[in-house]
């Protein structure tokens, strides 16, 4: 901020002052703005409070006050000289008060002005930050005896002293000081004609900053609005003081282990700016990182993505800072600026963006990051901030939000909000508060209050609203000439203030409207009104170019320049919207300014007059218009504004437009359930508007109601309705012939989209009425004109009524529809090819095989699921969006549950392997815990398919991929479960690696999966855990040995062939020991020397049970299987899934395999005899306990197969 003191003496120079205040301040302020700086001006007219002194003790108060704002404002300061030197106080005084400062004074006796500029101008060497005023003679002759005495010299030794004065400064500025001459105002007794002077004190204070001014152009335009909202934070803070046990809760709440969304609400004025100002100091000294978002502070940040969008700036400046972080961040996000066309995208681009920025800075060493959002309710109305979507989807401990709104803004119900604090910021209790807090407001404006205007201003009963205290104050800042006029003392300047103190209003919008009132008359009163009346009729403010349009509707004259002076005057109640828009900074100033019923009428009709000339594609006649036009009840009009929409509700890329338009016209039908609008279509059908203007509400409200309540849309119903109704009147009864095209669409489109609204409510029954006739409509039109418009429509229509009757479980009705669909949809898919078309084929074949699926016909299922999954591709390959992968993925599914069905389990791996590239892509596209885990099941069965197959290198690359998701997963959500699966994962992908000899590989996942073990042992020592850990443990073990029995064979040189011998001849031994001992246990058992195979069997408690055993000579492995004999329903799949976990997590060793394709299952356990011969005794344990288990868990499987017993049954019988 820049201050510049301003020195002048006081009674002559009233004038000047007042147009300092009233059009330079606010002018240079709103050019500072501009840069994310600020302006002030110390003008001590009043405001040095000498209650209950003495006079001597005021007159050195005076003089100190007056010397510690020079400091403060150094090196800024303006001049202003007239004829008159001032007063001079007793020398001793000015001694006392140059001596405190170090200062030795030129002159004995001097005024306090001449002091001022002594010490402030000429004692410095460098007077370039100095600007100086010399006003000429006023003339004489004009001036009555009295007014004389105010301005003239007070005598001819004064005289001498000030032209002393004025001839040092002349000396050292030379032609940089400003001369000026004024006019006498009779009537008023003051000068006037002060316009010129104030445009050379814009310019020259303009030239002084203009070159720091340009050394922020080059910044971006987030540094500039961050700097913006820091500066209003920053003098929030520097206006507040007190409330210290209400500050140490809120940052209590804030830093406390479980908040990452802190709400403060409060009404309008409670004070909540202020408090989250000291707050951001406060948590900045915590180590905490403070990022603050003024809402409506700035042209661009008044949305909740402009929001997002200097929040993502922030976090990437904030990365680039971390040691070691590459452009390509933790995980291929880029930090470097986005180009032109990508700083273009939709919002939910940059939600995504933000939310991926925030997750990487959880992971670094930087501190907390705080986001400060000050007034949400200022923002514009968005479905970014409507839920929430500006907040991170996941938020981790570094993370965290601090948002304030005025009570009554609509919190929305999302998940980030379940969790958050929410605090009602009270109104001051006491007088003590309301004194403390104002102290604070008028310290910041080196300002005082003596006791007895301290007496009346507490008495207020309103200043408990920190708002309405804040704007009495500020009624006393504005105090100008006329206000002081009858001030001749301290006394009388106290009787003023608390005659305003006395008739200002008692509540907040009384003081609003006062103080609105008295700012007006100074610009120019009728202007001024017009304004404020038009903002008050307007719900989120006017643009200055429709103003100007309006005053000549209204037929007033528009001045720009009292516009100027009346915005610039009043910046503290106003704000500009990201659309230029003007609008009160508060609901209560809008609330408090009254207007009779007749002129809000007549000023709804000319901001409506304003806006229909305005080019259709205007954003502003598009959500406001059907608001003025519903408030000046111009039917006609709301007509010609929603007929003007039609187009854009066949536009795909402009239907957002279209249906936040539909929004605001169905807010204005939920005020009457829709009476007015629907009586407006009843008497104005014959409208030439009518039919696009029902179109377009057809076309946008079936899509809006996603967003709506079940009241809402049952509004909507009855608009509709009332347009169908009408349109059957008009043209019911007409041939195609005597109609236009569009007119012909009208009654199919309205069927169709009641029938939609109905469907949304689940009324299915009405919903198919509608549908029905909509889709026979269409085809009747396709018929008579197959255009591709008309083609389009039949289709949609037919897709919408297939979906009634899917969701109504009409499989059959549904499966003749789609068949039908069959033709228009490829000829649609040769002609167009646009991504609509392709969308919409694709999203019908879907929809066949999904009730392909439903009615058994499998065959044709693969062959419509496959051309489902094509569609989809080229649909992605158009848009690029996650939602192509997504239904990608969906159909992919049902593809390969198609080809499962059909025993082609080949070309189910084939599709499987594609599926998890998709899931991959989605991954990396949208890094969700879901996405994860839905990668982490299909990998699952990609690798237990490819077991099955013998394909066992590439089932080995698979379990590496799933154990690393495992590990992704569980260092997203570290729970128990999760920590078993990631332990589980890596021992498996250890024994596969084992098995195909990558010992190296194999003890890394080992000792991973050994260390998850011992530390579930140690959060559940049971002796399950105690087992897996031992088991994992002995398998570690015999890896190392293997791994330093490899490494050993590798330092013999041995050819390959004798290797393989050596293999063989192990082999062969395993295999004759394994024979001899079966015969030595009496087994009976076929053997296949050749092959190295063995079959047996025994009988079991239950069950048979078939036992084949393989010697294999190239993995130097025993394997023995052991086949049940019965298939597991499709039906059951899932419970088996689970019941076959459940047993193998169990298991000592070996484990039950479940085929869910084929429905089979089997026993399987594997013992390597690489470099070793394994003993008689242990094959004969592998036998016994392959025997054992599967006797054991054959016929509880059976059970469960056959719906006798469930997973949860099977688990109370093990846990026995």
């Amino acid at each position: 901020m820049k201050t510049v003191f301003v020195s002048s003496t006081f009674r002559d120079m009233q004038a000047e002052r007042d147009m300092l205040n009233l059009d330079v301040l606010p002018a240079l302020r709103a050019r500072a703005g501009e840069y994310g700086e600020s302006i002030d001006f110390i003008d001590l007219r009043w405001g040095v409070n000498t209650g209950n002194m003495s006079e001597e003790e005021a007159n050195r108060k005076v003089l100190k006050v007056c010397l510690n704002n020079i400091d403060r404002a150094k090196p800024y300061m303006l001049i202003l000289l007239g004829e008159r030197y001032g007063w001079m106080p007793p020398r001793d005084l000015l001694d006392d008060a140059s001596n405190e400062k170090g200062y030795n004074r030129k002159f004995s006796d001097e005024s306090v002005t001449a002091l001022e500029i002594e010490y402030g101008a000429l004692a410095q060497e460098d007077l370039s930050n100095c600007i100086v005023c010399m006003r000429e003679p006023l003339p004489e002759d004009e001036m009555d005896e009295a007014s004389r005495r105010d301005y003239k010299a007070e005598s001819s030794e004064h005289k001498i002293r000030l032209e002393r004065i004025k001839s040092e400064l002349k000396e050292r500025l030379g032609n940089r000081i400003i001369t000026y001459k004024v006019g006498w105002d009779s009537k008023k007794k003051r000068p006037c004609g002060l316009e010129e002077l104030s445009k050379k004190l814009i310019e020259r204070f303009t030239q002084l900053w203009e070159a720091d001014w340009k050394s922020s152009r080059s910044r971006e335009w987030q540094e500039v609005e961050l700097r913006r909202s820091e500066s209003f934070f920053e003098e929030n803070r520097r206006r507040f003081s007190g409330r210290d046990d209400l500050l140490a809760s809120y940052l209590a709440d804030i830093l406390g282990p479980s908040c990452n969304l802190f709400i403060l609400e409060g009404e309008t004025g409670s004070g909540k700016s202020g408090i989250m100002a000291m707050l951001a100091k406060m948590l900045s000294t915590h180590d905490c990182t403070v990022m603050p978002f003024a809402c409506g502070n700035g042209a661009a940040s008044v949305t909740a993505e402009d929001f997002v969008k200097q929040g993502v700036w922030y976090i990437e400046n904030r990365l680039k800072s971390v040691e070691g972080l590459s452009d390509e961040g933790f995980s291929g996000e880029r930090l470097s600026p986005l180009t032109g066309e990508e700083q273009q995208q939709p919002p939910e681009a940059w939600c995504e963006r933000f939310s991926r920025l925030c997750e990487m800075y959880e992971q670094t060493e930087l501190p907390p990051l705080i986001f400060m959002l000050d007034g949400l309710d200022k923002l514009t109305k968005t479905e970014i901030l409507r839920t929430f979507a500006f907040l991170p989807k996941q938020m981790g401990d570094k993370i965290r939000f601090v948002v304030s709104c005025a009570s009554g803004f609509e919190i929305p119900q999302v998940s980030a909000v379940e969790h958050s604090i929410r605090r009602l910021v009270p109104l001051l209790e006491d007088k003590a508060q309301v004194r403390e807090v104002a102290e604070g407001i008028l310290k910041h404006a080196h300002k005082g209050l003596n006791e007895r205007v301290w007496t009346q201003l507490l008495q207020k009963t309103g200043t408990k609203n920190l708002l309405f205290t804040s704007i009495l104050l500020w009624r006393l800042m504005i105090m100008d000439s006329d206000d002081l006029a009858a001030a001749k003392s301290g006394d009388a300047l106290d009787d003023v203030m608390i005659d305003i103190i006395r008739n200002s209003p008692d509540d907040l919008s009384g003081i609003c409207r006062a103080v609105l009132q008295e700012a007006a008359l100074r610009i120019q009163g009728d202007f001024a009104h017009t304004v404020l009346s038009l903002l008050a009729a307007s719900r989120n403010g006017i643009r200055t170019s429709e103003l100007e349009r309006i005053f000549g509707v209204l037929g007033i004259e528009w001045s720009t320049l009292s516009f100027a002076r009346f915005t610039r005057y009043l910046a503290p109640y106003f704000i500009w919207r990201e659309d230029g828009r003007l609008d009160f900074a508060h609901r209560s100033i809008r609330e408090s300014f009254e207007i009779s019923d007749g002129e809000t009428q007549s000023m709804h009709k000319a901001i409506l007059s304003s806006l229909l000339e305005l080019p259709d594609d205007d954003g502003i006649r598009r959500t406001e218009g059907f608001y003025h036009a519903r408030m000046a009840d111009d039917f006609p009009a709301f007509l010609t504004l929603l007929a003007s929409m039609w187009p854009y509700s066949l536009d795909m890329e402009r239907q957002r437009e279209a249906i936040q338009a539909a929004q605001s016209v169905l807010a204005l039908c939920m005020e009457d359930n829709g009476a007015w609008v629907s009586q407006g279509i009843e008497r104005y059908k014959h409208e030439e508007a009518f039919c696009r203007a029902s179109a377009f509400l057809g076309n946008v409200f079936s899509h809006a109601t996603i967003y709506l309540s079940q009241k809402e849309t049952q509004t909507g119903i009855t608009v509709l309705m009332s347009a169908y109704t009408a349109a059957w009147i008009r043209y019911g009864s007409a041939s195609k012939q005597d109609i236009s095209e569009e007119e012909q669409l009208l009654l199919p489109v309205l069927a169709e989209r009641i029938g939609s609204c109905w469907r949304r409510l689940g009324e299915e029954r009405q919903a198919e009425n509608y549908l029905k006739d909509a889709a026979e409509e269409f085809q009747k039109l396709y018929a008579y004109s197959p255009s591709s418009l008309n083609r389009s429509n039949y289709i949609s229509s037919q897709y919408n009524l297939i979906q009634h009757y899917y969701k109504a479980q009409q499989y059959e009705k549904a499966y003749e529809l789609l068949l039908e669909l069959e033709e228009p949809c490829d000829q649609d898919f040769r002609e167009e090819q646009s991504v609509q078309a392709v969308g919409r084929i694709a999203s019908i074949r879907c929809l066949l095989a999904e009730v392909c699926h439903k009615l058994q016909k499998f065959t044709v299922g693969v062959k419509v699921a496959q051309s489902a999954v094509g569609l989809f591709e080229i649909y992605q390959s158009m848009t690029e969006d996650t939602a192509g992968i997504s239904n990608i993925i969906d159909a992919r599914e049902m593809l390969i549950e198609f080809l499962c069905i059909e025993n082609r389990k080949t070309d189910a791996v084939a599709e499987q392997r594609k599926l998890c590239s998709n899931l991959e892509q989605m991954c990396r596209r949208m890094p969700d815990l879901s996405n994860t885990i839905h990668l982490a099941l299909q990998t699952t069965k990609l690798y237990e398919w490819l077991c099955e197959l013998n394909q066992m290198e590439e089932a080995v690359e698979a379990i590496q991929a799933l154990s690393s998701l495992h590990r992704a997963i569980f260092d997203a959500a570290p729970t128990v479960a999760n920590l078993s699966a990631m332990t589980a994962g890596c021992y498996l992908a250890g024994c596969r690696l084992s098995e195909a000899g990558r010992f190296e590989e194999a003890e890394e996942y080992l000792e991973d999966a050994v260390a998850g073990a011992q530390t579930l042992c140690a959060q559940q020592d049971d002796a399950q855990n105690r087992q897996r850990v031992e088991k994992y443990m002995q398998y570690l073990e015999n890896v190392r040995k293997l791994l330093e029995q490899d490494v050993q064979s590798k330092k013999i040189d041995e050819k390959g062939s004798s290797d393989m011998d050596n293999n063989l001849a192990q082999a062969q031994k395993t295999f004759a020991t394994f024979c001899k001992m079966m015969e030595a246990r009496e087994w009976s058992f076929d053997k296949d020397e050749e092959n190295l195979r063995i079959k047996t069997g025994v009988r079991g408690d239950d069950l048979a049970i078939h036992v084949n055993v393989a010697i294999d000579p190239e993995r130097s492995l025993v394997l023995i299987y052991s086949p049940l004999e019965f298939n597991v329903p499709q039906e059951k799949m899932m419970d088996m899934a689970l019941a076959v976990c459940i047993i193998n997590n169990s298991l000592i060793d070996g484990s039950f395999d479940y085929d869910v394709a084929k429905g089979s299952l089997c026993f399987r356990m594997s013992m390597s005899f690489r470099e070793s011969l394994i003993s008689v005794e242990t094959l004969d344990y592998m036998m016994s306990y392959t025997v054992y288990v599967v006797d054991e868990y054959n016929d509880k499987l059976l059970m469960l197969a056959k719906g006798m017993l469930s997973p949860q049954q099977l688990m109370e019988s093990m846990n026995k």
